[in-house]
């Protein structure tokens, strides 16, 4: 349901100005995986396996839309082991710290400047969150057009 939507926003936009090129958010998996949905599909029973199709999603969506790029905020996530910190209480919505993570990734994707040292720190452990969002975003396939096909092996295109 949400690729052909996509398509369409993507194509309004670029009525408006062909010379856009999208970001895609690349959203985070929840602290503990969907365990509302979790029985209905097993993949997304855990924070890996729900950012596993996050992944595959947001990379489809800007290979079908391409030229775009994907923000990987979630795959930032990935790379923090005690990632509980990131989270508010309900394990899904993000604290200061957690939505720091995903604009060092945006910062980074849309202006190609690593954020590690910049000066703005408005959490305690900035300079690590900065490492991991630059980690994320060269650690990854996140532009396209790329040479070769879909960017996994479970993306539509």
């Amino acid at each position: 349901r949400s690729l052909p939507s996509t398509v369409r926003i993507v194509q309004n936009i670029r009525n408006n100005n062909p010379c856009t090129l999208p970001v895609f958010f690349q959203t985070w998996g929840r602290l503990n995986g969907d365990t509302r949905n979790c029985q209905f599909y097993s993949k997304i029973c855990t924070f890996d396996g729900m950012q596993d199709r996050l992944t595959a999603s947001y990379s489809t969506f800007a290979y079908v839309n391409q030229p775009a790029k994907v923000s990987p905020a979630g795959e930032a996530f990935r790379l923090v082991g005690d990632r509980g910190f990131l989270y508010t209480g309900d394990g899904s919505h993000v604290t200061a710290s957690g939505t720091y993570l995903a604009a060092c990734t945006f910062f980074e994707t849309i202006w190609g400047v690593s954020p590690v040292g910049n000066s703005y720190k408005p959490v305690a452990n900035a300079e690590r969150l900065q490492q991991l969002a630059h980690e994320a975003v060269i650690g990854g396939s996140w532009s396209w057009p790329e040479a070769g096909g879909p960017p996994c092996g479970e993306c539509i295109g």
